[in-house]
């Protein structure tokens, strides 16, 4: 029970007791500024003057009546409140997460099983194996534009000529023939070079 709770318990029941001693706890700790409306120690005190913080303080109360002195905790009450709503609280905490369990458990029933196992090939392709290249009877001129075809020579054309461009080379033109002949070079002087069977061991060395 909270400060402001008991305020109104004893407006409802003043009548009954002569007199009430209220011991407040210290309120909850709070960055904002939140201070009393007036002075607690003046002549002018009052309980109008509590602010918000101690009035959600909890209390404890201490009457006197004519039957003598009884001390009264009020937090048993507010603890029954809290534990009945926290019953309330964990019951409908698990409740949603059965709740979401179950709709995990839909949810994966619907994905796909995954198994390790090698694709399944069509056996009805057939690849041809034999060296068509050599049945063609081909010049190496002729096998290189078989990979080097037009399409992909003008590709390094625009390319290498709007990289010129980009790097802000002046005067800069490139042609086809140009690339061709830049590709032969680099293969027939061997600037790159790949590894063969016969020299393999002596790179490695």
């Amino acid at each position: 029970m909270t400060v402001n709770e008991t305020l109104d318990m004893i407006n409802d029941c003043e009548s009954e007791y002569e007199a009430f001693n209220i011991f407040i706890e210290p309120p909850d700790v709070d960055e904002d500024t939140d201070c009393d409306s007036g002075d607690e120690d003046g002549a002018g005190a009052s309980l109008n003057n509590l602010s918000r913080r101690h009035l959600r303080a909890q209390c404890n109360i201490t009457v006197r009546s004519p039957g003598g002195r009884q001390h009264l905790d009020s937090r048993s009450a507010s603890d029954d409140d809290t534990s009945s709503s926290s019953d309330a609280d964990n019951s409908e905490h698990k409740h949603s997460a059965a709740k979401r369990r179950k709709k995990i458990q839909q949810k994966d029933s619907k994905m796909g099983k995954w198994e390790k196992s090698d694709l399944k090939v069509d056996s009805e392709t057939n690849f041809d194996t034999s060296c068509w290249i050599e049945e063609r009877d081909l010049t190496p001129l002729k096998i290189f534009e078989l990979f080097f075809d037009k399409d992909l020579l003008e590709y390094v054309r625009d390319m290498t000529n709007l990289c010129a461009q980009q790097k802000e080379v002046e005067n800069f033109q490139v042609s086809v023939a140009e690339i061709k002949t830049v590709i032969g070079i680099i293969f027939v002087s061997g600037y790159n070079s790949l590894p063969r069977k016969k020299n393999v061991l002596g790179k490695s060395r």
